[in-house]
């Protein structure tokens, strides 16, 4: 989603694609499981993490719509992040401070419990989008 790579949603979905079928094809008994992550924001070090980043949410669309397209697991960290973010912005900040990448603290208190509960889910049980 970075502008410099200059790499459009369409191009990210036909790589996750790309992606996706050497995995099922290298490896056809994988758990693929998709992830989007938290949203940026312009911290003080001038690396205007959210700025360079503005279609993120279009990719984050993108790997929704694999996902669902290939039946697999998404964990939807992306809306805790933006509740955290518009409902106790300091705090996430806090837990951001470069703008780009949650501390390891936040990380597993944020994006942690999803994982941990999909983990859970009995291979023979239905696997929940958290």
């Amino acid at each position: 989603a970075h502008l410099k790579f200059e790499l459009t949603p369409q191009q990210a979905e036909h790589n996750l694609e790309t992606i996706l079928q050497r995995l099922k094809h290298q490896a056809p008994e994988l758990d693929i499981v998709i992830q989007t992550m938290n949203v940026g924001w312009d911290a003080p070090n001038g690396n205007r993490s959210a700025s360079v980043r503005p279609q993120l949410s279009d990719y984050y669309a993108v790997y929704q719509q694999v996902a669902r397209r290939h039946g697999l697991q998404l964990i939807n960290h992306r809306t805790t992040w933006e509740t955290l973010k518009a409902d106790k912005p300091a705090t996430f900040q806090m837990k951001v401070p470069d703008g780009s990448h949650p501390t390891a603290e936040a990380s597993l208190e944020i994006t942690w419990p999803a994982i941990q509960s999909w983990l859970e889910v009995s291979p023979n049980e239905s696997k929940h989008t958290a």
